[in-house]
């Protein structure tokens, strides 16, 4: 029992009271995005408690997609440092298969389950979590580099046509913070956008209203000039 009330995952879950198979309260982050409810007070703590919350986690256990289910909560909260501990936590040949191509739907720690069935959410979760890092838009704007971990930032990262709200897809290059994004209207007339992780002034090119800039960490919104791209950049 916790201020909150009780966690369980069901009724009738004969687990420990307190403890869960999966992350149910992260829905409003993962499974049913709405950035109202998923930035609320429950859903942040949630988050925070999500070890405590799934204690079969730490052991480390994995029950189907609960740690995905974490990383794709780390990632859309733009928590880096949280989205690197939740992707460790799959085991080489335990979690996911040799060549980390596909993840199994349980583990144990006696490694047996490399017979065991291919788990396709789980695998859709990782996916979404290592996107959305890149460009999210659950929180009704596009927020692109929103979780950026440390080994990227000193990478360089490239991805393609990932569509968000209206249509409008995202491409683009990400070097040592130097940045280059496309964004292509795909008949859209306007994107509302943020680029994170960055400081200072970033560019603009193409954008209906002759905008040439605007700061890094600033939501705005760009008009599209009918069906040609806008080019952001630094």
């Amino acid at each position: 029992m916790t201020p909150f009330g009780f966690y369980a995952t069901y009724e009738g879950d004969n687990r420990p009271l307190n403890s869960q198979k999966h992350p149910v309260q992260l829905n409003a982050i993962t499974f049913c995005p709405m950035g109202d409810l998923g930035m609320a007070t429950p859903s942040i703590t949630a988050h925070q408690k999500r070890y405590d919350l799934t204690i079969d986690a730490k052991k480390p256990i994995s029950m189907g997609w609960t740690y995905a289910a974490f990383a794709l909560a780390s990632s859309r909260l733009g928590q880096p440092q949280e989205f690197t501990r939740d992707m460790s936590a799959a085991q080489y040949c335990a979690h996911a298969d040799p060549r980390w191509i596909q993840f199994y739907e349980f583990t144990f720690w006696e490694r047996y389950t490399l017979a065991t069935a291919y788990y396709f959410p789980t695998q859709g979760l990782y996916q979404q979590a290592y996107t959305d890092a890149l460009v999210q838009d659950w929180q009704g704007y596009v927020n692109i580099f929103g979780c950026m971990t440390d080994e990227w930032n000193k990478a360089p990262l490239t991805f393609k046509g990932l569509y968000t709200l209206n249509g409008v897809s995202v491409s683009g290059k990400w070097e040592n913070g130097k940045i280059d994004i496309m964004l292509h209207p795909n008949g859209a007339s306007n994107i509302k956008l943020k680029i994170s992780t960055l400081t200072g002034a970033i560019s603009v090119a193409g954008e209906k209203n002759k905008l040439k800039s605007f700061n890094a960490g600033e939501i705005l919104i760009l008009e599209f000039d009918g069906d040609k791209p806008i080019s952001v950049f630094n």
